[in-house]
């Protein structure tokens, strides 16, 4: 199951990253906020029987989305954000290649400061 596949790999690498679950009655939609102390790395949004896991960045992380290897369509997704205060990238999560993008994206979250 892909949950928990992307659970034990964000456990394994990033011990210091833990989850908050709440239901928000605006969206109707469970969320988990994925911490670092006190900083949001992602949201997790529970919709039916599948999940999503998206990154809010801000402008600074553009040279390191850019020089990334994730799939194109999350760089275009974060490049068609270009004039919102936050950008975002979000990944519908359907295989283990969408587990390596969650993790890449992580990785480039952890950089900024």
């Amino acid at each position: 199951m892909l949950w928990e596949q992307l659970r034990n790999q964000i456990e394994k690498e990033h011990k210091e990253i833990t989850g908050e679950w709440r239901y928000y009655n605006d969206g109707k939609c469970w969320f988990c906020r994925g911490l670092k102390k006190e900083k949001v790395i992602f949201w997790i949004a529970v919709m039916g029987g599948s999940f999503s896991v998206t990154f809010y960045l801000s402008s600074k992380a553009e040279p390191f989305v850019k020089a990334s290897d994730l799939p194109v369509k999350h760089i275009e997704q974060f490049e068609s954000t270009k004039n919102i205060k936050f950008r975002y990238i979000s990944v519908a999560m359907e295989s283990q290649q969408d587990i390596d993008t969650v993790l890449k994206l992580v990785k480039i979250k952890l950089k900024l400061k």
